[in-house]
């Protein structure tokens, strides 16, 4: 095998490890930032009360575990999942509808009516919008020598 070759091989070698590094972190993020939200819906840190907290952990959890990220939890190398298709089932997770005791978000109040609960924590739209179903390119002049 001629030295170009070989080092073609490396190289290409090289690339291919460092895309698959970025795969499985991306994987590990968004598997990471689905469980510490189930976590901080469990530990009241989110929702606006004890109903919110419950119906969103509730939620989550179901849709989480239906998509097989829950248990067991998904881990590295992460065979079968794709960055992309795993941020769009996630992005697909249908929030949950209920109807308040009060117009203004409070769970606890006594009169009865039929506002829709809105509170910003109802939602799992601005949670996990923040998530890009791309990842960024590799800088392949790094992987060039001068």
């Amino acid at each position: 095998m001629s030295q170009t070759n070989s080092s073609n091989c490396l190289k290409t070698h090289a690339i291919t490890g460092s895309m698959n590094e970025r795969r499985e972190k991306a994987i590990n993020n968004l598997i990471v930032l689905l469980h510490e939200t189930r976590d901080v819906f469990l530990h009241g840190t989110r929702g606006c009360c004890f109903e919110c907290r419950s119906i969103m952990y509730g939620a989550l959890t179901m849709q989480m575990q239906s998509s097989n990220l829950l248990l067991p939890k998904p881990e590295t190398p992460f065979p079968n999942l794709n960055y992309n298709s795993l941020v769009q089932r996630v992005l697909a997770f249908t929030s949950p509808g209920w109807y308040d005791s009060s117009s203004n978000y409070s769970c606890y109040s006594t009169y009865r009516s039929s506002y829709m609960h809105r509170c910003s924590d109802a939602s799992f739209a601005p949670i996990f919008g923040i998530l890009k179903d791309s990842l960024e390119g590799l800088e392949l002049n790094r992987f060039t020598s001068s």
